[in-house]
């Protein structure tokens, strides 16, 4: 890869796209327990 293909790979990924990475945890054995709590209720 040339020099201006690698500026150009950096400016698109850091500068034009940027992403926003947002971490959401699923636990199903939470879910399981609290449909069970409620179905309890």
């Amino acid at each position: 890869m040339t020099a201006e293909q690698t500026a150009w790979t950096w400016l698109k990924s850091e500068v034009l796209y940027p992403k926003k990475l947002v971490f959401r945890s699923d636990s199903l054995y939470r879910q399981a327990l609290e449909q069970a709590a409620q179905k309890r209720r």
